[in-house]
């Protein structure tokens, strides 16, 4: 499947992307309401009190891929929903649950360990935590995986993401997510659909080959 005639037309401002500029802002307060004595939420909150960034987090990727600690990785995790919710009022609410869960260890060491090695689809199939869907887990597989791998990346997909594949690249949105609609019918939702993933990171990897850009930054140029 060539790239959507959107992509095409707007290749030089993809290739343009900095992608670990990104950076999203977050109310520190909102999440002291339950993480005020949590150490890993602390840390984050010194080092990174207004905004986190693409390369916070890549930075922490990158130093626990080098020296594993369950403490790190629970950082990594805490700081990419961080992220992923920004000022989002209820992101601290649904961390919360996620990482009061009883299997939230097992959970995210599993799929961090399925991720590294390329098990992605298996990673998908296995994933369950509370209050965390497949769009935000899905930011878990993306920056927990080492950048320089060969194979397609483990990309972010979203509301966001889905609603310009459908909108802005007229490509029947199935193929890629399972999705929930609002009343004037765009999508407001994504439900876990691990075939679809597989397939969306395939032609988004594919798509990127083809334009000489980076998938991510397909992916970014989406959600932007």
């Amino acid at each position: 499947m060539p790239p959507p005639q959107m992509l095409q037309s707007n290749q030089q401002q993809i290739a343009a992307l900095q992608l670990g500029n990104q950076a999203i802002r977050y109310e520190v307060a909102n999440w002291n309401k339950y993480f005020s004595q949590d150490p890993e939420f602390q840390s984050i909150a010194t080092a990174y009190p207004y905004k986190i960034s693409r390369n916070d987090l890549y930075g922490m990727a990158a130093t626990l891929d080098k020296c594993y600690k369950w403490n790190s990785l629970r950082k990594l995790f805490f700081s990419i929903m961080v992220w992923g919710f920004g000022r989002t009022g209820y992101g601290a609410f649904r961390t919360n649950k996620m990482v009061t869960d009883n299997n939230f260890q097992k959970v995210v060491e599993d799929t961090y360990c399925k991720i590294k090695s390329g098990k992605i689809l298996n990673a998908y199939n296995d994933f369950k935590l509370n209050k965390c869907g497949s769009a935000f887990f899905t930011k878990f597989f993306y920056f927990a995986v080492p950048r320089s791998r060969d194979k397609p990346l483990p990309l972010i997909l979203d509301a966001v993401v889905s609603r310009r594949l459908e909108n802005d690249c007229n490509l029947n949105i199935s193929r890629y997510a399972k999705v929930a609609r609002d009343k004037v019918k765009q999508i407001s939702a994504v439900y876990s659909y691990a075939d679809g993933y597989i397939n969306y990171i395939q032609d988004m990897d594919n798509w990127a080959k083809s334009l000489k850009v980076q998938s991510d930054q397909i992916e970014l140029f989406l959600f932007s």
